[in-house]
């Protein structure tokens, strides 16, 4: 073999594998981002079909020189059964899949949801409506007599979400309002 013919063929052969390499990439970011493989203009195709091999070359061209076992990645899970786009299952597709939903990981998060929660959800925060904020359930106590009764029970102080602190509770007390404490954790959504 002369030395030309050499250098083309590891010249080929190290972009197949850098090719299979970002081949996997995107398949597995795919995967990550729980959504379907659709890839465009990348070389990279999955036949959802039948079990899909993936030949991949840089510069968009064929392998003529080299055997389909040489440079074929298995992609049948992803090809056979694409990731879904709402892994929670609460009707709402994930934002990384265009969808409306700002956690894909809890299904008690979805744009609409008016129940509110003490803990954080599984994507570390209390926004359970999709709407870009941590809402409080509770305000500031203002206990007022109002008809022969008592409203505005609330916290002490501003409370985050989350956080236990003292809660006031306002009473009717004979044309009056009485108040007990205890503590409590705020709940947002």
């Amino acid at each position: 073999m002369d030395p030309s013919s050499f250098f083309a063929a590891v010249v080929l052969f190290v972009r197949t594998v850098v090719n299979v390499f970002v081949a996997l990439a995107v398949v597995i970011g795919s995967l990550l981002a729980g959504c379907s493989l659709e890839v465009g203009g990348t070389g990279v195709a999955a036949d959802a079909q039948s079990k899909a091999d993936v030949l991949v070359r840089a510069d968009g061209g064929s392998f003529e020189d080299v055997t389909e076992a040489d440079a074929t990645l298995d992609v049948m899970d992803a090809a056979e059964e694409p990731p879904s786009c709402d892994l929670d299952r609460d009707g709402h597709p994930a934002w990384s899949c265009g969808g409306d939903d700002c956690c894909d990981q809890d299904p008690s998060v979805f744009p609409g949801q008016t129940a509110y929660f003490e803990v954080q959800s599984a994507c570390k925060s209390f926004d359970y409506d999709c709407n870009g904020m941590e809402v409080p359930e509770t305000p500031v106590v203002a206990c007022a007599l109002d008809w022969f009764q008592c409203t505005g029970s609330g916290f002490v102080s501003s409370t985050l979400c989350g956080v236990e602190a003292t809660y006031r509770v306002c009473k009717y007390a004979v044309l009056s309002c009485a108040t007990s404490e205890e503590p409590r954790r705020q709940r947002c959504h």
